[in-house]
């Protein structure tokens, strides 16, 4: 899924991450459902929040992007709308799509000030973060 701020996502050449595991931040799954939105090229999309941290999230779309695109999000993280500036770490098509693991994309936040990471941490370990 999305990637500790020290990481970064190695791409295989096709825009699709390649690697092993790599540590992640406390997360918390969302249910289905849970959703943002996403500004990318002057067009907002609704996106699914399969998963949320302080530092990234999982997105559940059809949206093609590429690694490295920028994106803007809005989530409403235990209350009112949070804008992100975020960065797409890694991305899941077609055939790596599974049903644990839907398509999408894997994002890392941008320059988050410290109200945004407080309400992100808030958030997920009001919900019993893994």
């Amino acid at each position: 899924m999305f990637r500790d701020e020290s990481e970064a996502a190695v791409s295989g050449g096709d825009g699709v991450s390649s690697g092993g595991p790599r540590p992640r931040a406390p997360r918390r799954k969302l249910p289905l459902g849970r959703g943002g939105t996403m500004l990318v090229d002057g067009r907002t999309h609704i996106v699914g929040l399969a998963d949320l941290s302080a530092s990234g999230a999982y997105l559940i779309t059809r949206v093609h992007l590429r690694l490295g695109e920028e994106v803007r999000l809005v989530v409403l993280p235990g209350g009112g709308e949070l804008p992100l500036r975020a960065r797409v770490v890694r991305v899941v098509q077609g055939s790596e799509e599974k049903t644990h693991h839907p398509r999408g994309v894997a994002v890392h936040f941008v320059d988050l000030d410290k109200e945004a990471r407080a309400r992100l941490e808030s958030f997920v370990k009001a919900g019993g973060a893994r």
